[in-house]
C-alpha cells in the first residue's frame, strides 16, 4: 500500500473533506482496512482530521481546535463507559475470573 499516495488524496481543509466509502472506493479497501489504514497513518505522525463531512487535512489552528475538541469528547465518553466495567470487574473479584 502506497502511504504517500493516500495522504495525497486526503484534501486540505474540511470544506473540501472525502467520505470515507470515496476513499474505500479509490484505493480497493474494505471499511476495516481504511480504519486499521488511517490508525497507523495518524500512530506514524499524520494529521488527519475527520468530522461528519469526511476525512481532511487541517486548513487552519481553528479546523485543528475544533478536531482535538471532538475527539477529546469521545475519548472522555469512552472512559467514562470503561469506569463502570472496571467497577463491575472489581466487584467480581477472582471468584469470576
Amino acid at each position: 500500500m502506497k502511504y504517500a499516495e493516500i495522504l495525497d488524496f486526503i484534501p486540505i481543509g474540511e470544506q473540501n473533506a472525502v467520505r470515507g466509502d470515496e476513499i474505500c472506493a479509490r484505493f480497493d479497501l474494505t471499511a476495516r482496512e481504511r480504519q486499521k489504514l488511517f490508525e497507523k497513518l495518524r500512530n506514524s505522525g499524520a494529521v488527519i482530521c475527520s468530522s461528519h463531512k469526511g476525512l481532511f487535512k487541517p486548513a487552519s489552528a481553528a479546523e485543528l481546535s475544533a478536531y482535538i475538541l471532538r475527539e477529546t469528547g469521545r475519548a472522555n465518553k469512552i472512559s467514562h463507559s470503561l469506569r463502570a466495567a472496571r467497577k463491575l470487574l472489581e466487584n467480581w473479584g477472582e471468584d469470576n475470573s
